[in-house]
């Protein structure tokens, strides 16, 4: 579903399967410090310029204030990390790899992103997506993207001058409705790499 909205926030993009014109869309959006809806590994997210505070301000907006205070961003290459990371231990991600659920990073000194997104320490929380739409949308963004859980049932403060338009759905028998209640954020991990030892906690 594509909403546009005269506020801070410009577009909310939803989709799950997608077009070229789909993806520059999306491009535009996130160029523009917009929000996208969209569907990971580990649930329906909420995401944004990982770069930009006002859309990492904006995307807070629209989350309940009991969500996480830290969001994992989304990259798509292991050799992407060392672009936005101090100091990276690549190791991990051979742990990472070996997880049976999705499992975010969490990196010490992240560098480059909004000063608002990083934890008060300066960690960043990492996922490096297999999602063939999210992968493409990182390369062709060529900056992290903010993917925040977020659960679709509750999401109630799109603004109500908005116009909705629905984008096609391809190679899906499913209805987006269905895609978006099926895909919640209750499927993702935190690796916390202590000098050599592996710590898995849930993400909340």
């Amino acid at each position: 579903m594509l909403r546009i909205g005269n506020g801070s926030v410009r577009t909310i993009i939803g989709l799950m399967y997608y077009t070229e014109q789909d993806m520059l869309n999306c491009l535009q959006v996130l160029h523009a410090g917009g929000i996208l809806q969209f569907s990971t590994e580990y649930g329906c997210c909420l995401g944004c310029d990982a770069t930009q505070e006002k859309a990492v301000d904006a995307l807070r907006g629209y989350l309940p204030k009991s969500a996480a205070s830290t969001f994992p961003v989304l990259l798509a290459e292991e050799r992407d990390v060392l672009q936005w990371v101090a100091a990276a231990d690549l190791l991990v991600f051979d742990f990472a790899v070996e997880q049976p659920k999705p499992t975010a990073i969490l990196f010490e000194h992240g560098l480059g992103f909004a000063s608002n997104l990083p934890a008060p320490d300066g960690s960043v929380l990492i996922f490096l997506t297999r999602d063939a739409f999210c992968r493409h949308l990182v390369k062709r963004f060529r900056k992290p993207i903010v993917a925040a859980p977020f659960d679709p049932k509750g999401f109630q403060n799109a603004q109500p001058e908005q116009t909705s338009v629905e984008l096609p759905i391809m190679q899906s028998p499913v209805t987006r409705q269905e895609v978006l209640h099926s895909a919640m954020p209750h499927n993702l991990q935190v690796l916390y790499w202590n000098k050599g030892n592996p710590v898995v906690e849930e993400y909340l």
